[in-house]
């Protein structure tokens, strides 16, 4: 979206899955959890990489005042510059 330079915290849904089965497990957990991946990527990088996957590969930006119009003050400020 946009230009695709604004970075992305990402995290497996298996990963996921997994750690809420040990805080289903463990019940004397208590408090805020918080999952995070190794590292973070551009939009860009996950949408060539997401699109890899589910075929066929993103191959074109959506341009950002596309997301302007669609989704208003939220998208350019969540969207576009996080």
């Amino acid at each position: 979206m946009g230009r695709g330079n604004l970075w992305w915290s990402w995290f497996h849904i298996a990963d996921t899955v997994r750690h809420f089965e040990i805080l289903l497990d463990n019940r004397q957990a208590k408090g805020v959890f918080t999952l995070m991946g190794p590292g973070f990527v551009t939009q860009a990088q996950f949408a060539s990489v997401l699109g890899k996957q589910l075929k066929p590969p993103a191959f074109m930006p959506l341009p950002g005042f596309v997301v302007s119009l669609m989704m208003g003050e939220f998208g350019e400020e969540v969207l576009l510059k996080g």
